[in-house]
């Protein structure tokens, strides 16, 4: 190698380590599931200022909720946690369309921000306004993990399935997600919660 080509190779290597990289971030996951309570029905222009934006180091992946018997996709992604996160707030995978709306997660990733700052955090949200746990209950829909009932317009159509599967379907999804915050870095998940 001559000089030029030296110090090129020398510069380029200086830039590389000097240069600002993405580190990948360790974040503790909570799942939040339910009924209407957690589907959430407040208006965010009713929210106090301290709650009516983004919480730090927050992501959230919003399981689209779906009725018994279709087919459990989980579909979401990783958004930074806003206020739009309740009835009306949607994702198709590819995108997410918050709300007017916003539920308890927003008070719920604040508060633990205020007991642990600077922690991340990450929740995945799956929740469906009227279902029962009672498969025998159910108008709107069912978390019973054993519900055999069939339904669609076909009677074999997706049997048994139900919220319960819906909200394994998003979990699993969201655990597929390597990068939760598009760093370019895998980020680590570790489970900290059930609400």
């Amino acid at each position: 190698m001559n000089r030029r080509t030296l110090i090129k190779a020398g510069l380029l290597t200086a830039a590389l380590f000097f240069a600002p990289s993405a580190h990948a971030e360790t974040y503790h996951l909570y799942f939040l599931g339910g009924q209407s309570n957690m589907v959430g029905f407040g208006y965010n222009n009713e929210l106090p200022a301290d709650l009516n934006k983004a919480v730090p180091n927050t992501r959230i992946f919003l399981g689209d909720p779906q009725n018994d018997f279709q087919p459990a996709e989980g579909n979401g992604l990783w958004p930074t946690l806003t206020p739009g996160f309740g009835t009306g707030a949607r994702s198709d995978g590819e995108s997410v369309a918050t709300s007017n709306r916003f539920g308890p997660e927003l008070a719920f990733a604040a508060h633990l921000q205020e007991l642990r700052p600077g922690e991340h955090i990450a929740i995945i949200k799956y929740a469906k306004g009227g279902t029962s746990l009672d498969a025998r209950q159910s108008r709107w829909g069912t978390w019973d993990p054993h519900d055999t009932r069939a339904g669609g317009p076909n009677k074999d159509q997706n049997p048994g399935i139900n919220q319960y599967d819906h909200a394994l379907a998003t979990i699993f999804n969201a655990l597929r997600t390597e990068d939760i915050d598009n760093d370019g870095e895998p980020d680590t998940l570790i489970p900290a919660g059930i609400v």
